[in-house]
């Protein structure tokens, strides 16, 4: 059984090379990758909150023309009401 793990000879050639591998050459390419996965994860959040911002929108106006804030025991009905209904 050989490898570089047996502790042949072998070993110090493989941790020797391991030392000298450029990654240089693949710096464009881990740049482009990395800007790739970037950019889909923002364009995912992006999808995400955008379906989420009509309902809130319409919610808060909802909210603020029901006269909710300008009586404070409404709002806690409300809000306890809101726990429970979800």
């Amino acid at each position: 059984m050989f490898g570089p793990f047996t502790g042949d000879d072998n070993y110090g050639i493989f941790e020797e090379s391991l030392k000298n591998f450029d990654l240089s050459e693949y710096r464009q390419m881990f740049c482009d990758f990395a800007h790739w996965i970037y950019h889909g994860v923002i364009k995912q959040s992006e999808e995400i909150i955008q379906s989420l911002i009509v309902p809130a929108i319409l919610e808060h106006e909802a909210i603020a023309s029901s006269g909710i804030y300008s009586q404070p025991g409404n709002l806690n009905r409300y809000l306890f009401t809101k726990v429970f209904v979800l």
